[in-house]
């Protein structure tokens, strides 16, 4: 009887009943051993390897409704995580960019109504050089009306 040992990292539980639940299931496998910790959110198993295969105390577990995974082996070479503060930096730079972009087009909108409700202030806007001029014909009058483009450089 050769016996074996593994801890199992549990997904899945929400309470102590969880893991009472999880701890049953694995215990009614024949030649199995386990203690199941809430807190940690893992399993210490014992079990015979000539009786149980490791895969068989996952299907116990995932029979219970949980998830559960083998550990890795110390020989397999080890994936590396994604690092959390990468992804976040990743999603605040997509934010970033969105947002300067809705703010360009928001900015010339907004030029383009103070230009077209007072084209007095035309002369503002081209001496900072915020806006660059083109011309759009009026669908109403047919006249030609100043159309403003945000400058790029």
């Amino acid at each position: 009887m050769s016996r074996s040992a593994v801890t199992l990292p549990i997904t899945g539980m929400t309470c102590a009943s969880c893991a009472s639940r999880i701890e049953r299931r694995l215990n009614k496998l024949d030649g199995v051993t386990a203690s199941v910790n809430y807190a940690t959110e893992r399993a210490s198993v014992d079990f015979d390897a000539a009786t149980v295969a490791p895969e068989d105390l996952l299907a116990a577990v995932e029979s219970a409704g949980y998830h559960a995974v083998l550990p890795a082996s110390p020989d397999a070479p080890r994936a590396t995580a994604p690092d959390p503060a990468a992804a976040q930096l990743a999603d605040l730079r997509r934010r970033l960019i969105v947002s300067a972009a809705l703010a360009r087009a928001a900015a010339a909108g907004v030029a383009a109504l103070v230009v077209e409700s007072d084209p007095n202030a035309l002369p503002f806007y081209l001496a900072r050089g915020a806006v660059r001029i083109a011309e759009r014909a009026s669908p109403s009058t047919g006249r030609a009306l100043p159309l403003l483009r945000l400058s790029t450089g």
